[in-house]
């Protein structure tokens, strides 16, 4: 890694250090209840007892603070469509130490276009394209994968995935990314390789 949250410039990212700093919390706590959060206020009151727990633990003006992090961070996916902005952050802000223990590496976003692009190489006719990521991350390989079909005249609603991951993290920002982005998705935190599920969370366009 060799770098600090503070050397990534976009604005969310400082709006949520600003609330790290100003709570004297660690920023892994900060972003990780920004994701808890922002993910159960995207699944339409199905989730509401999550967020009022992870809310309770931050005051009026912290919790508003998470509400402009969250608008600036779709201002930024706005700009950059079908790109995981937040999974760069996790990299950054959780240790390399821990993720290389539950063996987690980020993999690049070229290079999930790249491999997108040679598995999804075909014409669609509009039909569901069902795919499995059994080791989701934050969802850029689904990201790329939409965009491989939205390049082609699709909508992204046309895919049906199941993605599942074992950091309970990392499944809440692919929530949220395949969420926003309009992409059929249930995201399960659990272990593939033991086929073990904890907790599946199917978003709102399944």
């Amino acid at each position: 890694m060799g770098r600090h949250a503070h050397d990534i410039t976009h604005k969310y990212f400082s709006k949520l250090e600003d609330i790290s700093n100003g709570t004297h919390r660690d920023i892994h706590d900060t972003f990780s209840s920004f994701v808890k959060m922002t993910a159960c206020a995207l699944s339409a009151g199905q989730r509401e007892k999550e967020y009022l727990e992870e809310a309770s633990k931050w005051d009026k003006n912290h919790l508003i603070m998470f509400s402009e992090a969250l608008s600036l961070l779709i201002q930024e996916m706005e700009t950059d469509p079908f790109t995981d902005i937040m999974g760069k952050y996790y990299a950054v802000v959780e240790s390399k130490i821990v993720k290389q223990s539950k063996g987690e590496f980020y993999t690049p976003n070229e290079l999930c276009s790249m491999m997108a692009n040679i598995v999804l190489n075909d014409n669609y006719d509009g039909a569901p394209i069902y795919l499995n990521e059994p080791t989701c991350g934050a969802g850029q390989m689904i990201l790329s994968s939409a965009q491989n079909i939205v390049d082609q005249g699709q909508s992204p609603y046309i895919l049906r995935v199941h993605a599942t991951d074992i950091d309970y993290i990392a499944t809440q920002m692919c929530y949220i990314n395949t969420t926003l982005w309009g992409i059929p998705c249930i995201v399960h935190h659990g272990d593939s390789l033991k086929c073990d599920v904890i907790k599946s969370y199917p978003n709102i366009h399944w």
